[in-house]
């Protein structure tokens, strides 16, 4: 049965560095804490949702905070080989992201690395599913990290999981720009039956550009992205049996979307959950 954890995000969590490392160590204990994820000598790649020039503040990104938060959990554990991959969103470029996001700042850490995933090398893999893609070219650095974790950003708008935890597994490989949506939901199935991530981390701080429609800030964690996007589902207000990527990944087992299969930890869902949800439809045959 797949692991939950669910915490409120306090407003406070803007106030220091030390209220995000203390969230972060909170949300990952019932997983197991980070020495569960983490081990010395390891590798670490960590596919970050940062892809537009935006200030954190704005929500587009996923929280620069969270992400020190996580890095310093990994060090404590002894990684000393850690990858932030980020894509840039097409007609940007890295640096630009990297200033204005203040990702930058990362890449004067000791054994941290920020790499820009569109230069990097890719290999194919062949995938289990098949159900877009035969093979999949997944980079090189995901490929041969011993741990990875996905930072993703909750995003949502016109009853679309825009941003989630399974959308985030688009960025570790490289996608032809010829297929349309529907194609690109089942090769996300494709990549995630061959690049799961070890942990999943969503943030769902609401940001001033107001892409989110929870009602509480909140950030969320787990192993499998199909339980995690389920929970996410809840939270919008979309009825996750019509996100096919999530019922398929299921029906290939790459993972659970069935609600009554997933454990959850932490904060009550129904404190998070958009108020405004429009009524059911009650369909009479």
């Amino acid at each position: 049965m797949p692991m939950i954890s669910l915490l409120k995000a306090d407003k406070k969590l803007s106030s220091s560095a030390k209220a995000a490392d203390l969230l972060m160590r909170r949300l990952l204990l019932p997983l197991g804490g980070g020495e569960f994820y983490f081990a010395p000598g390891e590798r670490l790649a960590i596919i970050a949702d940062v892809s537009l020039p935006a200030d954190n503040e704005t929500g587009a990104n996923f929280d620069i905070r969270l992400t020190w938060a996580l890095i310093n959990i990994a060090r404590d554990a002894g990684v000393a080989d850690i990858t932030v991959c980020l894509r840039p969103e097409a007609g940007f470029d890295l640096d630009t992201v990297l200033e204005r996001t203040s990702y930058g700042k990362l890449s004067g850490i000791d054994g941290v690395k920020v790499l820009g995933l569109t230069e990097s090398q890719t290999t194919p893999h062949r995938t289990d599913t098949r159900l877009v893609l035969e093979d999949a070219e997944v980079y090189d650095v995901l490929s041969t990290a011993d741990v990875i974790v996905s930072l993703a950003k909750f995003k949502t708008a016109e009853n679309q999981l825009f941003g989630s935890a399974l959308a985030n597994i688009a960025y570790a490989a490289k996608l032809d720009d010829s297929l349309n949506f529907a194609m690109k939901q089942r090769a996300l199935v494709d990549i995630y039956s061959i690049v799961a991530p070890d942990l999943t981390i969503v943030d769902c701080l609401i940001g001033q550009s107001g892409f989110q429609n929870n009602q509480v800030d909140c950030i969320i964690a787990g192993s499998d992205a199909v339980a995690l996007d389920t929970v996410l589902c809840a939270i919008a207000g979309i009825d996750a049996k019509t996100v096919e990527s999530l019922v398929l990944a299921a029906q290939y087992g790459e993972g659970v979307n069935n609600p009554g299969d997933i454990a959850m930890f932490g904060d009550d869902l129904r404190d998070i959950i958009a108020i405004d949800q429009p009524e059911e439809e009650h369909h009479h045959h």
